[in-house]
């Protein structure tokens, strides 16, 4: 058995069985042979089975089915498929793929080994149907194939839908921002991104936007170009390809939106008086996309009077809204809205304007009444001066604090609780207080307080200072243990160690003396001091007293109170000026008056004169840095006698109108609000008086963009290019220029260009340029902060250079006295219009050469030569911007009359005029003395007609045509001769029209019974163009209508094909070019029709043999076959003594005799007599004529000779 199939004898197997032994032989072993075996055992004790597995080694069975072909694409496949059932025995080494289009009949190989049970096939032709077998190989060989059934190779998937839904929004000046909806249709496989494309309405060409795949359904088109108008479309892509794109948008113009501006920025109320009302606001966060021209303040008073009391204001309905500011606007953010009436509730908003028109309106919030405002006071004192303010002994303190506070604050000053000191000066206004003390000392260290106080409260704050300088005095001086040689002292530390450690004593000592000093005077006072008493006689003094007297008397005159002062200064007043005096002073104790200290000398009442002096602070003298839109307070201190007069410079000039300056008698300050580029510099003061003059310098530098370049110049101009200038800006805004930004715009713009932003030079050259365009241009330099305002050029440059050197010059007439030359225009003008040209000239013999005349055409005679003298002529062209090199005459020229050989100027050998304009030709005739001039048309002399005219001058010939016509086109030739020679030119006229109609006749190349095949030859007369194409028309000769054929045919041959077959038709063709139709050609009229003929008459027949039951008749084929080979014969017959012919063959007799069968085929009788003919037909369907008559013959056996009567049967 095998498998469960019970083995038999077979041709190749024989099974032989003995009582011990059981044989199975197979011959010439198969691949199918191998398997297992089984050998079934069985008697009456039981059975037992031997299994038995038989290899046969052999080539590999086909592998198991079925070959499946996935992963169809346009140019791949792949093949799958299983090992096979069958190894032969051996591994299996690996598959032979193979290939075969189902046109063909011959396989490819694929692939030679493949070792899996797969196989990617490439390199496929799109839409061909391949049949892939599949074969294993071992050791043995290469087994049977395993098939795929025919696949066509192409893509699975389609190209995907258009986009839907585009649309264009955020437009600017340079991008727009596209959306879609993906589309509908991905095409099987999904969208793997987009192709934007845009298209200038000003271009041809669609332009892609995006360089890398867009996936989202948005984009964001960039680099657009200002003004310009674009449509936009997008196309799906897919692993396909890409898609139909989308319809276009409608054209969207690249510009900046503009619309009105939003409300400005929180308006409010920064004061009220009783009559008036002061709003503030910001700018609007949208400007509308153009500049802010201006804003409207509006106010609208309630119905009702507003209470008395602060806060009782209540919502009314508004009746009418009123305009407080001029209609076009103020241009600042800030306005006072005057002639209120006091105590009136009002409403007020502010509106934007720009040049779209008034935006909305921002409501100042709450109801304002007109009133005098009461705010508490308020102190505004600077992060410095909350610092501990520290300065030098000598140096002078100023505190400058501003106040706020309605009504006006009242200002106290005082010094650790105590008061100011009499030299401390303050300074107080509605806005600020001043607190100036000169020579600052130890004793001015400490914390100074500041109060404001009004009606509506009280603020106070404080300063710490503390002043640099040496400590104060020991305190608790002892002297202890004296000798007559020696004192021992002993003291505790000063109070005040002078904002510094003490580092160690000093310890002087001097002999008992007392001084009084003069430390001031005027015409009637003067001013002493003096020192405290040595000894105060073991009491406190309780004052001085001050006596004086006159210098030539002794009569001493108390000038203080009898109870003394209580300090060591004083001013003696109502002296008399001019007059000496001497003065004492004398120490007031508990027991009585001291000692008198007597001024040394005489003093006398004047007035002291001093120079001025500047107190400059160490921090100003560093100079001042701070940002734009800061503001500057440069405080100074001076003194001087008499008080010196005040002047602030900047930049050794005037200060602008923005600097505020304050002066007071001993101290002066500049103010600068909301600071900018233009307020950098050098500011300096001076101050003069009748001793002297002294000044100081304080730096100011703005951090802001710099300042506009200084004097732009356009320099080096070309056709094509400008070389610029520049000097840097005189204000650098506080930071190093990075760069420059040049822009350019022509002239016949408004907007500019940029043309580089990374200039770091101060000069560049503009590229690039349209030649003879007028451009404008602009520079701008750039810092950290950023850039600067332009300077540009105030006029035009035009973009033009010198012009090229004048083309071939010659000469056109020499005399005696004048030499006449011409040339050719410069090749290029330079971009300016060639404002004329200056023929020079250098006798022979000298250097020098002169001009000899000027002239704005390309020929110019000049005169006044010397008969005989040899001249050297050149040529220079100019316009605008200068000379051109100059073109000398290629030999010199001697002054005398010549003769010259007849020559004709021609530009160009062909010239073209569409028909029905009028043609002008002129054209130069050199020669001496002068040429006759003839023209000839195409051989034949021309003739002058009503539209043809000949016109010649002394230097010209020429012709003019009006209305032309296609009887103009030809070679026109022009004759110049004299007694030197003769000269002839050609010049061909070529009428643009349309095309004359083919050259005829038609040839009809082959005719059919369903087409016709036409040819014919160009037009004579193309209409001076090509002819694009020609135009087939038919109709039927029973109708007059002409059908179109074909209009687009390039060639001069058609088939003309679907015609009706026996139907008569007539052809025309037409030449088209770019100006139209031509006339047609017409075809004779032809009738579709098969072109073979009916074959002629076969031979007569005659009869071969015959006998009473059959004849056998045979015959000659045609002489003419009609054109088409004759496929077969009909045979007739009739009896003698009929008219009736019969047909003896049901099928076409193929061979050229015919065996009739007396009474089984054709009914003949025996006995009976017969007359036969035969029909030719040929491959087309005719039928030929009859064959002459062969008979009567009779059926009787043994027949003698018939008679062929010879005649023949006319249809």
């Amino acid at each position: 058995m095998k498998g469960e199939q019970e083995l038999g004898n077979t041709i190749h197997r024989e099974i032989k069985n003995t009582p011990t032994k059981a044989f199975i032989s197979v011959k010439e072993a198969k691949l199918s042979d191998g398997g297992q075996y089984i050998l079934l055992l069985k008697n009456p004790g039981g059975e037992k089975t031997v299994q038995l597995n038989v290899v046969v080694l052999d080539k590999p069975g086909e592998p198991q089915g079925p070959l499946v072909v996935t992963g169809i694409t346009k140019d791949r496949c792949c093949l799958a498929w299983k090992p096979p059932l069958q190894d032969g025995g051996s591994k299996i080494c690996h598959y032979i793929v193979e290939r075969r289009e189902t046109s063909r009949l011959i396989w490819t190989v694929v692939e030679q080994k493949v070792e899996n049970i797969c196989l990617k096939v490439t390199k496929l032709l799109e839409g061909n149907e391949y049949i892939f077998r599949v074969r294993a190989v071992n050791q043995f060989g290469v087994g049977a194939p395993l098939e795929s059934p025919a696949v066509i190779i192409k893509d699975p998937y389609m190209l995907p839908g258009s986009p839907k839904n585009l649309e264009v929004s955020n437009i600017k000046k340079d991008s727009m921002v596209l959306t879609w909806e993906a589309p509908s249709e991905d095409g099987g496989s999904p969208v793997t991104g987009y192709i934007i494309e845009k298209h200038d309405k000003e271009g041809v060409r669609w332009t892609r936007c995006n360089r890398q795949t867009v996936t989202d359904l948005s984009f964001k088109v960039k680099g657009l170009l200002e003004s310009h108008n674009y449509e936009f479309r997008v196309a799906a892509e897919n692993s396909v390809g890409v898609g139909e794109p989308s319809s276009p948008t409608v054209f969207y113009k690249a510009l900046d939106p503009i619309f009105r501006p939003g409300p400005p920025h929180n308006p409010r109320v920064t004061d009220t008086t009783r009559t008036s009302v002061f709003l503030s606001w910001g700018k609007p966060i949208s400007d509308g996309g153009c500049e802010i021209q201006g804003y409207i303040v509006e106010c609208c008073s309630t119905t009702a009077e507003a209470p008395a009391a602060e806060g009782a204001a209540t919502d009314t309905v508004v009746e009418e809204w009123i305009m407080c500011t001029p209609a076009t606007g103020v241009k600042k953010t800030k306005f006072e809205v005057a002639n209120l009436k006091e105590n009136q509730a009002y409403k007020f908003r502010v509106c934007a304007i720009n040049k779209v028109g008034v935006g909305e309106h921002a409501d100042v919030a709450g109801i304002v009444v007109a009133k005098d405002r009461a705010d508490e006071p308020d102190l505004d004192i600077d992060p410095e001066l909350r610092k501990i303010v520290t300065i030098k002994a000598g140096a002078s303190l100023r505190l400058f604090i501003p106040i706020k506070g309605r009504p006006t604050p009242t200002i106290k000053w005082d010094k650790d609780e105590a008061p100011l000191k009499e030299s401390a000066q303050v300074e107080i206004t509605s806005s600020y207080t001043l607190l100036v003390i000169d020579k600052m000392s130890r004793n001015d260290s400490g914390k100074y307080t500041v109060s404001a106080e009004n009606s509506s409260g009280t603020k106070s704050a404080f300063v710490v200072v503390r002043v640099l300088d040496t400590p104060s005095a020991p305190v608790n001086l002892k002297v202890k243990e004296i000798t007559n040689q020696s004192v021992t002292l002993e003291w505790e530390p000063p109070l005040l160690d002078g904002g510094s450690k003490i580092k160690n004593y000093i310890v002087e000592k001097r002999e008992s003396t007392r001084y009084v000093h003069v430390i001031d005077s005027t015409k009637t006072s003067i001013t002493v001091s003096w020192g405290k008493p040595l000894s105060d006689g073991g009491s406190v003094i309780q004052g001085y007293i001050v006596e004086v007297c006159k210098a030539e008397e002794e009569e001493w005159t108390m000038v203080t109170p009898p109870t003394g002062l209580r300090v060591n200064k004083y001013e003696i007043t109502k002296l008399t000026e001019g007059q000496e005096y001497k003065i004492q002073v004398c120490a007031l104790n508990k027991l009585g008056v001291g000692e008198p200290a007597v001024l040394s000398g005489t003093a006398k009442p004047e007035e002291r004169v001093e120079p001025p002096e500047i107190h400059l602070d160490s921090e100003l003298r560093k100079g001042i840095v701070l940002k734009a839109g800061g503001s500057v307070r440069i405080n100074i201190p001076f003194k001087g006698r008499p008080t010196p007069e005040i002047k602030w410079t900047k930049d050794d000039g005037n200060l602008t109108e923005k600097p505020v300056v304050e002066k007071a008698h001993n101290f002066t300050q500049l103010s600068i609000d909301s600071c900018d580029r233009s307020d950098s510099g050098k500011y300096t003061l001076t101050l003069t008086n009748s001793s002297g003059t002294v000044s100081e310098v304080v730096s100011v530098k703005i951090l802001d963009a710099p300042g506009a370049p200084q004097n732009l110049v356009v320099k080096e101009i070309r056709k094509d290019s400008v070389t610029l200038a520049w000097d840097a800006p005189l204000i650098d805004g506080g930071a190093k220029i990075k760069n420059y930004v040049i822009d350019k715009r022509e002239s016949t713009r408004k907007a500019y260009a940029n043309v580089s932003t990374k200039c770091t030079k101060t000069t560049f050259k503009v590229e690039n340029l349209i030649e003879g365009a007028m451009y404008y241009f602009r520079v701008m330099a750039e810092n950290e902060y950023g850039i600067g305002p332009a300077v540009e050029t105030k006029t035009a440059s035009k973009a033009s250079e010198v012009p090229l050197p004048v083309g071939k010059a010659f000469l056109t007439d020499v005399t005696k006295s004048s030499v006449s030359l011409a040339w050719e225009k410069p090749q290029q003008d330079g971009g300016s219009r060639i404002a004329g040209y200056l023929i020079e000239m250098q006798p022979k013999g000298t250097d020098k050469w002169g001009v000899a005349t000027n002239t704005k055409t390309c020929e110019g005679t000049v005169t006044g030569l010397t008969a005989g003298t040899e001249y050297l002529f050149r040529i220079i062209a100019y316009n605008e911007k200068g000379k051109s090199e100059p073109k000398a005459l290629a030999a010199p020229v001697i002054a005398t009359d010549m003769t010259m050989e007849p020559s004709i100027k021609i530009p160009f050998n062909t010239y073209s005029v569409l028909a029905g304009k009028d043609l002008k030709l002129d054209f130069p005739v050199l020669g001496k003395p002068k040429p006759k001039v003839t023209w000839a048309k195409d051989g034949q002399p021309l003739k002058v007609t009503s539209r043809m005219n000949i016109k010649s001058t002394k230097t010209t010939t020429g012709i003019e045509i009006t209305e032309a016509c296609k009887e103009d086109f030809g070679k026109y030739t022009i004759t110049a001769a004299n007694t030197t020679g003769t000269t002839a030119e050609d010049v061909s006229v070529i009428i643009l029209d349309k095309p004359g109609p083919p050259k005829g006749p038609i040839k009809i190349v082959e005719v059919s019974n369903t087409f016709v095949h036409l040819s014919w030859d160009p037009p004579e007369y193309t209409g001076g163009c090509q002819v694009k194409n020609y135009i087939v028309e038919k109709r039927d000769t029973t109708s007059t209508t002409w059908q179109t054929v074909t209009t687009q045919l390039a060639r001069t041959a058609f088939k003309v094909s679907k015609l009706k077959t026996g139907s008569e038709y007539q052809f025309r063709i037409i030449a088209e070019n770019r100006y139209g139709k031509g006339a047609p050609l017409d075809s004779k009229a032809i009738v579709v029709q098969y072109p073979f003929k009916p074959p002629g008459p076969p031979g007569t027949p005659h009869v071969k043999s015959a006998t009473k039951e059959m004849m056998i008749i045979e015959w000659n084929e045609p002489v003419n076959d009609g054109g088409s080979p004759v496929i077969g014969y009909h045979l007739e017959s009739k009896e003698r003594s009929s008219i009736l012919w019969s047909k003896l063959n049901k099928t076409l007799i193929t061979d050229t005799q015919f065996k009739i069968m007396g009474f089984t085929v054709s009914g003949l009788t025996q006995d009976e007599s017969y007359e036969f003919r035969v029909y030719a037909k040929n491959a087309v369907g005719s039928v030929s004529n009859p064959s002459l008559i062969a008979g009567p013959v009779t059926c009787v056996d043994a027949c003698g000779e018939h008679i062929i009567q010879n005649y023949m049967d006319i249809y």
